[in-house]
């Protein structure tokens, strides 16, 4: 069975970067691309102030999707399928991923969240915790040549083991060189776990053929972010692989302390972010 890659647009600049990637790993992955766009009903003020366009946006949303999965299906060489789905884009995707039993999500994303979004939860920050499949976030350039050096930040999250699989399985599928990176502190016994993880890791990619380079940080825990955009930085890595919590999984009081490190990673990082939901999909 092909593998179904959901690509939500909203056909602006971000859009127009992750579709050139949206293609070249649709392509990669020999699977079918389904692009989509939301449409929002208006409030109740805005149409009595202005009347209800629902209708005409859907129209021309269908004009310029068609438009989108022309160009995808010349550049990809893949299936296109095309859907405008109703509602607010960030449950819309999700919406749309549970619907076509999607196994990748790739769009494009400012990030940088805000107070605002720290609070209640940004539309990525909703998808990427909510998605049944993993998502691809693209920022700036599109590796449109494939990935050739992945980061895989392990902390000691449960799911790791879910990270680390899918770390090697883009490892291998773009024949590239995959980077474990321990998330040390000052508390010993984390460190211990940490260092077990990392093993387990490395072994499971060395049976698997894939090229490794094991590395240890040993920052502040607060700081961890920059270090791992600054480890990123170095080793010249174009993609970083994090596990994420669900909604479910993540308190208030964690979102008010600004989110988990993966949240922070794909709020803040330059770099395309593969997100590996924590619930094993």
């Amino acid at each position: 069975m092909k593998m179904k890659i959901l690509f939500p647009t909203e056909f602006g600049e971000l859009g127009e970067k992750a579709r050139l990637q949206a293609a070249f790993l649709a392509r990669a992955l020999k699977g079918e691309l389904h692009i989509m766009h939301s449409v929002s009903k208006p409030g109740a003020l805005v149409r009595l102030i202005s009347g209800d366009h629902l209708e005409e946006e859907k129209e021309e949303a269908a004009e310029t999707l068609e438009a989108y999965a022309t160009a995808l299906a010349i550049e990809g060489k893949v299936p296109v399928f095309k859907m405008i789905w109703d509602g607010a884009p960030a449950h819309a995707i999700v919406e749309a991923a549970h619907h076509i039993k999607a196994d990748i999500i790739i769009f494009g994303t400012l990030g940088g969240a805000g107070l605002r979004d720290t609070l209640l939860g940004s539309s990525v920050n909703y998808v990427i915790r909510n998605a049944p499949c993993p998502v691809l976030t693209i920022r700036n350039q599109p590796q449109v040549h494939g990935f050739k050096k992945i980061l895989v930040p392990i902390d000691t999250l449960k799911e790791v083991l879910e990270q680390v699989k899918w770390g090697v399985k883009m490892a291998i599928l773009f024949g590239a060189e995959i980077h474990f990176l321990g998330l040390m502190t000052g508390d010993p016994e984390h460190n211990r776990q940490i260092d077990f993880r990392v093993r387990n890791a490395v072994k499971y990619a060395h049976a698997e053929g894939v090229e490794i380079a094991e590395m240890h940080l040993d920052p502040q825990y607060e700081s961890t972010v920059s270090e791992i955009e600054q480890i990123a930085t170095a080793i010249h890595a174009d993609l970083i692989c994090v596990v994420t919590q669900s909604e479910d999984e993540k308190g208030v009081l964690t979102m008010l302390g600004g989110g988990s490190i993966a949240d922070r990673v794909v709020n803040t990082s330059q770099f395309p972010i593969f997100s590996v939901p924590a619930n094993g999909h």
